[in-house]
């Protein structure tokens, strides 16, 4: 049976070094291509040139902040249709619902997290 997750590739951002790495560590782990990144104008830049089928993205950072990497990205047309999962630490009932507007209600993985949490997210928004 040919692994289905081979064929998506899924771009990682967090501002944390370690989390992008056991990330990526996990998702390729599971068959999938990643790119990743820890800062957000970054992340936008390899949206653009990588066309993801999916984004992890980390709502608190320095130098950009998530929502504003989302606003970004759902500007451009080229780009507006890839799905993002926000994973964060910090989720408030009125971030959740702000989140999930922006997002388009393609979910949030809280940290910390276990590794199926993060694949079962991943499959359940791919498999859409």
């Amino acid at each position: 049976m040919e692994n289905i997750s081979s064929k998506f590739k899924i771009l990682v951002v967090d501002d944390d070094y370690k989390i992008v790495e056991y990330l990526s560590y996990v998702f390729r782990s599971a068959g999938y291509e990643v790119i990743s990144t820890t800062k957000g104008i970054e992340a936008i830049n390899l949206a653009k040139i990588h066309k993801p089928d999916l984004i992890i993205l980390d709502m608190l950072m320095p130098e950009m902040r998530g929502e504003e990497v989302v606003r970004i990205l759902k500007d451009d047309p080229l780009v507006s249709h890839i799905p993002i999962i926000y994973f964060t630490g910090v989720v408030s009932k009125k971030d959740e619902e702000f989140i999930r507007k922006l997002t388009g209600n393609y979910g949030i993985l809280t940290k910390p997290t276990t590794k199926d949490k993060l694949l079962e997210a991943v499959r359940s928004v791919l498999g859409r």
